[in-house]
């Protein structure tokens, strides 16, 4: 009982690990993309764009994270290996 537990807290780990690392990469898109419009004053419509992707991934990598995070914790990982 007491490995199942530590393995579901490691996938959890693992999770947010990866979670944390697709944010850093897309907020750091989006960040750049703002850094060129300081420098080069594209339109707006396109900036609000190429930041819009991004922060939508962003939004999107959360919501899978809570969503496996409470797999995890509801052991629906675990229940298939009953049968």
């Amino acid at each position: 009982m007491g490995s199942e537990k530590l393995n579901v807290k490691k996938e959890i780990a693992g999770a947010v690990a990866a979670a944390l690392l697709c944010i850093v990469f897309f907020g750091a898109i989006a960040g750049l993309f703002l850094w060129v419009n300081g420098e080069t004053r594209l339109p707006w419509i396109i900036i609000a764009v190429y930041v819009a992707v991004p922060i939508i991934v962003i939004i999107c990598i959360v919501v899978a994270l809570v969503q496996r995070i409470k797999k995890l914790e509801g052991d629906e990982v675990n229940d298939a290996s009953k049968y």
